[in-house]
């Protein structure tokens, strides 16, 4: 009993910032080890601590793979190209109740479209492998990474959250070149610049769950453009097998104009969706038959 007592005499019991202080350390991918010289405590304890806070084996061994951790901490053109594309395709799983960014981020596309992911990869400086497959009947390829900051600074900064799809919005505090970078992004993601050969036009088709992301994306291009970017009636409703979705259509000339300045943009884009050589020509002789309808000059230059 004595014994006991003894022993109780020299707990220490943890205080709120050693608790903050440790949970960031385990966030940085720390081993125990270098954790207990920064606080101050033994292995063990840090051990111990970490296990009651609901932290499993996973969530705190080393890092597998180099990364960019800051690479969504400010906007800028590139990561918000990425989180456009990340808002159609990508899927964040946050899977810990008491740490509340433990998570991976996925993000599958179809296997033509793979350049998108290396080029991803390299950009990110993540140096993980791209995993293909066949998912649910089609061949795909699949970025899967474990990175706590970047599922902070994507929720937090960039709107991409779990169970998006009803819910998917902009994030805040874009300029308009960012916001028109993200559009861009969205348009590789769940959009479609097809070249009609019938009537002879370009359609540019935008897809959504949501009803309010394809009005705003509406509201934004309308305000911007001189020729009035026009909606078929309202964003038409769809259903495939999966559930309810929305299209926001632009149409002819419209959709030219949008497309000439888009295209502007020095990003990563998809090839086969930016460089149509049908749309092109398209493109040309709409410069020369109604030139002041590409007349740009109001809208801020290409990133």
């Amino acid at each position: 009993m004595n014994e006991i007592k003894e022993k109780s005499r020299h707990f220490k019991w943890w205080t709120k910032q050693e608790v903050d202080n440790l949970i960031e350390l385990l966030s940085q991918g720390l081993q125990f080890s270098e954790i207990s010289k920064k606080i101050n405590r033994t292995k063990n304890a840090c051990s111990l601590k970490a296990s009651k806070l609901g932290f499993q084996s996973w969530h705190i061994k080393k890092r597998k793979y180099e990364i960019n951790e800051s690479f969504w901490k400010d906007f800028n053109f590139l990561n918000c190209y990425y989180a456009g594309i990340l808002a159609a395709d990508g899927c964040l799983r946050l899977n810990n109740k008491k740490f509340k960014y433990a998570g991976s981020l996925e993000w599958q596309v179809a296997s033509k479209d793979r350049i998108l992911l290396e080029a991803f990869k390299d950009i990110s400086s993540y140096q993980g492998p791209i995993s293909d497959g066949i998912y649910g009947g089609h061949r795909k390829s699949k970025l899967y990474i474990k990175c706590q900051t970047w599922n902070k600074d994507l929720f937090e900064n960039f709107n991409i959250i779990p169970n998006k799809t009803f819910r998917v919005m902009p994030p805040h505090g874009l300029t308009d070149q960012q916001m028109f970078c993200w559009l861009i992004g969205y348009i590789d993601g769940d959009g479609c610049l097809t070249f009609n050969k019938i009537h002879k036009k370009l359609v540019l088709s935008i897809t959504s769950c949501s009803k309010e992301l394809l009005d705003f994306i509406y509201e934004f291009l309308k305000e911007r453009f001189p020729l009035k970017i026009k909606k078929s009636k309202e964003c038409k409703p769809r259903k495939d097998k999966i559930g309810n979705y929305w299209t926001l259509g632009i149409y002819g000339i419209r959709a030219t104009c949008l497309y000439s300045y888009l295209k502007q943009y020095n990003l990563p884009k998809l090839v086969r969706k930016w460089d149509q050589p049908k749309i092109n020509e398209l493109e040309a002789a709409f410069k020369e038959s109604h030139s002041h309808f590409f007349d740009f000059s109001h809208l801020p230059p290409p990133a």
